[in-house]
């Protein structure tokens, strides 16, 4: 006496599984924006002063050069002025200022919260 299996459906759940990955990527990379536009305004108030880290406004070229760009699965906010490094990281002569590893160390709940809140099925 031979029990056979047979599963039926299969090719319905692909369809679903794949249909729900694409609406997942597609969610995900807004997500992904918006958490970056969140951090790049979170690094922008703490060089102006409203946040734990001193102020770090002089003339206001640091403040407005901070940007946010992505791709597909990153976010990256960064300033490409020359100094910004000495701000963040301090010299012999000037402690370290880090705006921008501060504000993602205070923001990684909410940064993780907006994306997640974008993926929806």
């Amino acid at each position: 006496m031979k029990t056979a299996v047979q599963i039926l459906g299969i090719s319905a759940v692909q369809s679903t599984l794949i249909a729900n990955s694409l609406k997942i990527t597609k969610y995900t990379e807004s997500g992904l924006i918006k958490a970056g536009l969140h951090l790049q305004n979170e690094v922008k108030a703490s060089i102006g002063g409203h946040r734990a880290e001193p102020t770090s406004v002089d003339t206001g070229r640091f403040v407005n050069s901070v940007d946010m760009k992505h791709t597909k699965d990153t976010a990256t906010v960064y300033s490409d002025l020359v100094y910004s490094v000495f701000l963040e990281f301090g010299t012999s002569k000037m402690k370290a200022r880090r705006h921008f590893n501060n504000s993602l160390d205070r923001n990684k709940s909410k940064i993780k919260d907006i994306i997640k809140g974008t993926i929806k099925l």
